[in-house]
């Protein structure tokens, strides 16, 4: 077998990516920015992307059918397209569908991932399993299809106890911890999108915070987000204009 010899940091395959934010933060419209995106719309929030022309698929709860083999089946369809970026928009209503799958059925008392079925988050463990399964899919689109492939999630932020340390607050995905943790840990970038906001003094000397309305995308690494770059290792700010891949070193043209 021949090696295959490249220099390191090169890729000759697509990106996966994670962008969290809050709700309204233009976390979509960041997605859509990346080249030739089509938008799987798993819940209703594309209407931002109406002035971009951007593609979008819904992909709807059809009835009787799991809705993993539902986004696996959407996944296929799109590995035979020219698109570049995949979206899935968002995770957190995704995870959502398929909480709501595997309790269906259950009595009352029961319909929650840690009681259901026999207990102790035996069907938890099953749902992570199954969201693996779908990373795996994704993988497959950036390694064999070389398409891009964004994950959006809402953010929320969670308690961390530490050992003889006060609790840190750390900002996460919004849903399970170890499914969106099944999606991190093989995104070769997880940035949050924000406002940009500034400390500015007052004339009655008071300081109060001023935002502009424009956007940065943050990687890197910092105990307080859940953000991370293969190629940023310490925390990094990137302007984000509407319409512009902000990182065309990294998410690349075809």
């Amino acid at each position: 077998m021949a090696l295959q010899i490249r220099k390191a940091g090169q890729l000759d395959r697509g990106v996966m990516l994670a962008l969290m934010g809050e709700r309204g933060s233009g976390k979509t419209t960041l997605a859509a920015s990346f080249p030739d995106p089509l938008v799987l719309a798993v819940e209703d929030g594309t209407q931002s992307l109406e002035a971009m022309g951007t593609d979008v698929v819904d992909v709807p709860r059809e009835k009787g059918v799991a809705y993993l083999d539902t986004m696996k089946g959407v996944l296929r369809e799109v590995a035979g397209t020219d698109y570049r970026t995949v979206v899935i928009d968002s995770v957190t209503h995704m995870l959502t569908e398929m909480t709501e799958d595997k309790v269906r059925g259950e009595p009352e008392g029961k319909r929650s991932l840690g009681a259901a079925g026999s207990g102790y988050y035996t069907v938890r463990d099953e749902m992570v399993g199954e969201v693996a399964e779908l990373v795996k899919a994704a993988l497959w689109l950036c390694t064999r299809k070389c398409k891009h492939v964004v994950w959006v999630m809402h953010q929320t932020v969670a308690n961390i106890p530490r050992p003889d340390q006060e609790d840190l607050q750390k900002v996460v995905g919004d849903g399970e911890k170890k499914c969106i943790a099944a999606i991190l840990t093989h995104c070769d970038l997880a940035g949050m999108v924000q406002l940009v906001h500034q400390k500015v003094k007052g004339r009655d000397g008071t300081w109060k915070v001023k935002g502009d309305g424009s956007r940065e995308l943050v990687v890197g690494s910092h105990p307080a987000l859940s953000v991370k770059s293969r190629w940023h290792q310490t925390l990094t700010s990137i302007p984000v204009v509407i319409g512009e891949n902000p990182i065309p070193t990294i998410v690349k043209e075809g």
